[in-house]
């Protein structure tokens, strides 16, 4: 992943991408392998890339690389800025691998970004490229930088609607992207009146459903509450529910990780 512009306030510690990118992967993806003689890889492979339209797969177990071809994506002139996310899946339909590529680009004499995002799927069977359509209007901006989660074979990140020049006026929505259909989807976000303070967030499973966890990340904050919300019915920003708020927690935890699978919350100390 890759982002030629940081905007202040929306991007975590390189430390902190490291362990979710470790951590959020597709029970589905460790459950198969790459067929051989292409790229053989019994766990999930992880992003490298060395230039711009050039990216490739890595095994962390057997450090065997998959270069990918070209992108046919290619940067417009005269933008200020791009933003370039990677998602890696299992299409169950089609028993193939598939990597998806978002690039939103940027002006910054404009209100968000000027045009479109740019999607292309990698297909590992045929190993190539292809453009597909996309509902993402020109002014979402797709943030490859927020955490991410892997989910009935969709993954879903954060992303933002800028409505005027950024800080002000963006909403943030929820964007998944189904690897066997190739549709994206936009899921609203819960009312949050009342998780003030709260200013940072991180996606998790919780019951087969999509969660998000709130949290505070003032360094004065000693003790902690982390409000737990739920999506119960799957897209449906009605369903929505404050589930639980675990805390106060003890002096010295930094973070939540996420749920284990037996429905226990993993935190990091400090």
């Amino acid at each position: 992943m890759s982002s030629t512009r940081k905007r202040g306030g929306r991007h975590s510690g390189k430390a902190s991408r490291k362990i979710f990118e470790a951590i959020q992967v597709s029970e589905q993806v460790m459950a198969h392998t790459f067929p051989k003689p292409k790229f053989h890889c019994q766990t999930p492979p992880s992003f490298f890339s060395k230039k711009p339209n050039s990216s490739s797969l890595r095994n962390p177990a057997n450090k065997e690389f998959k270069v990918l071809p070209t992108s046919h994506v290619n940067c417009p002139s005269h933008v200020d800025y791009t933003y370039e996310g990677f998602k890696f899946g299992y299409d169950h339909k089609s028993s193939d691998y598939k990597v998806d590529r978002i690039v939103s680009f940027g002006d910054d004499s404009i209100v968000g970004p000027d045009r479109p995002p740019l999607v292309e799927v990698y297909t590992l069977s045929t190993d190539s490229w292809r453009q597909i359509n996309t509902v993402l209007d020109a002014s979402i901006l797709s943030d490859p930088c927020k955490f991410e989660i892997y989910l009935n074979g969709a993954y879903h990140w954060l992303a933002y609607r800028s409505e005027q020049p950024w800080p002000h006026g963006d909403t943030e929505l929820i964007i998944s992207f189904d690897m066997s259909d190739e549709v994206f989807q936009i899921i609203r976000m819960p009312e949050l009146e009342d998780v003030s303070g709260m200013n940072l967030k991180t996606f998790s499973v919780l019951n087969d459903c999509l969660a998000l966890i709130f949290y505070s990340a003032e360094e004065t904050v000693t003790v902690k509450n982390f409000d737990i919300w739920m999506m119960y019915e799957y897209g449906v920003k009605e369903s929505w529910i404050k589930q639980l708020v675990v805390g106060p927690a003890l002096v010295g935890i930094e973070r939540p990780l996420g749920f284990a699978k037996n429905g226990e919350l993993l935190l990091v100390a400090n």
